[in-house]
C-alpha cells in the first residue's frame, strides 16, 4: 500500500504520529548504544585489570585481597581461584552487553532505514 506524504511549501514531509515515534526510538537506541559502548570498554579493561593481577599474584605464597574495604591475606590458590571466577563473571557480562548493542545497533540501522526513505536529506541521524 502506497503512502501519500503531503509536504508542505518547502518540501518537507509532515511529520505524522508514526514517524515521530520512530525518530524518538532511534534517539533512545543511540543513546543506548552509547553507554552500552562505554561499558564494553569498561568491562574490558577491568578484566584486563584482573588478568594482570593474577599475572603479578604468581610470583606471591600469599596475596592481599580486597574485600569490603579491608584487605585479606590469602593463599596464591585461592587468590587465583576468585580471580579465575571473577573474569569469567565478567567475560559473561561482557558477552551479555555486546549481544545487547549489536540488537540494538541492528535495530537502529532498520529505524535509520525507514527514516530516511520518508525522510531522504531532511533529516540528520547521524551521531555526535
Amino acid at each position: 500500500m502506497a503512502t501519500k506524504v503531503a509536504a508542505g511549501g518547502d518540501g518537507i514531509p509532515d511529520v505524522n504520529a508514526e514517524d515521530q515515534k520512530n525518530i524518538n526510538t532511534f534517539g533512545r537506541l543511540a543513546s543506548l548504544s552509547k553507554e552500552l559502548t562505554a561499558e564494553i570498554a569498561a568491562l574490558k579493561r577491568e578484566i584486563e585489570s584482573v588478568e594482570n593481577a593474577v599475572d603479578d599474584a604468581m610470583l606471591a605464597d600469599e596475596v592481599r585481597v580486597m574485600m569490603g574495604e579491608t584487605y585479606v591475606v590469602v593463599p596464591y590458590d585461592e587468590a587465583e581461584e576468585m580471580m579465575k571466577d571473577l573474569t569469567e563473571s565478567l567475560r559473561g557480562d561482557l558477552a551479555k552487553k555486546t549481544q545487547a548493542l549489536e540488537q540494538v545497533q541492528e535495530r537502529t540501522v532498520r529505524l535509520k532505514a525507514i527514516l530516511k526513505n520518508r525522510f531522504k536529506d531532511t533529516i540528520n541521524l547521524e551521531e555526535n
